[in-house]
């Protein structure tokens, strides 16, 4: 008697085991090089948010200053991923806020526009006018791109050494302002949105006539980037870059002529 054998139940489960396997290899393709990529171009564009309301944060700031209203600005710093990502998806954006604490100094031969300044952390010693500020650093944390920090330095912002990204508020051709910022943090962590508080505690104006004077500044800007900003301002004679450790130091030397200097003291919040 010949035994009746089938195969019939062997086809359909073959094809299931080989359905999974293409889904499997499929999702493993999608999840190492097709997420990345898309994850890497919504970064990219939320960093451009970033530097563009660090901007908006500065003009307002400027504002605030000549109108007393306090200003706040929020910096987009949270990532909107596309939603085809969400499976899958391994390392979402993130920025560390640090503020770093700076100097910048003017000296002048006579001093005799300073004389009447007063500023809490001003500090006159052999002819110089001492005025301690901070810088903060957004500083992106990604797994899947590579950002340059976003730096508020003075007045202006910056996000690679070799351009300076904003609109140059800190020194024209006759006035030199000086954002005098304290910060209420060191360093912390944003995931969402982070919110900037300016507002102006102090404003002091005084001016220089037909005197030399030097401003001496700690700077993350390279010698090129300063270059490109000094390059058409008349009234500047020279100038003297040295870099250092942790930041570089430029010197720049006005020509006699007259000048306003504003002092702005201002706190900024998060």
């Amino acid at each position: 008697m010949m035994k009746n054998t089938s195969n019939r139940g062997v086809s359909p489960v073959l094809g299931f085991v080989l359905l999974i396997g293409v889904l499997v290899v499929a999702f493993g393709l999608w999840n190492v090089n097709v997420i990345p990529s898309i994850a890497s171009s919504n970064e990219f564009d939320s960093h451009q948010d970033v530097s563009t309301d660090m901007n908006k944060f500065l003009n307002e700031l400027i504002e605030s200053e000549q109108s007393d209203i306090p200003s706040t600005t929020e910096i987009r710093t949270e990532t909107n991923y596309n939603p085809a990502i969400s499976i899958g998806f391994y390392g979402q954006k993130n920025y560390q806020v640090h503020s770093y604490e700076t100097n910048i100094t003017i000296s002048n031969t006579g001093m005799s526009a300073f004389r009447d300044i007063e500023l809490d952390s001003m500090n006159r010693d052999n002819g110089e006018v001492n005025i301690t500020t901070n810088n903060i650093e957004l500083q992106p944390q990604s797994v899947n791109s590579d950002f340059d920090s976003i730096y508020l330095e003075n007045g202006y912002t910056y996000s690679h050494e070799d351009i300076i990204d904003s609109p140059q508020l800190f020194i024209s051709d006759t006035v030199l302002y000086i954002p005098q910022f304290t910060t209420d943090f060191n360093s912390f962590t944003v995931n969402n949105n982070l919110l900037l508080e300016h507002r102006k505690t102090d404003l002091q104006q005084f001016n220089i006539t037909n005197e030399n004077f030097n401003i001496t500044l700690q700077t993350g800007v390279s010698e090129q980037g300063w270059e490109r900003t000094i390059e058409d301002m008349d009234n500047v004679r020279q100038y003297e870059y040295t870099e250092l450790s942790k930041y570089n130091e430029i010197q720049i030397e006005f020509e006699n002529d007259d000048y306003t200097i504003y002092v702005s003291e201002s706190m900024i919040n998060n």
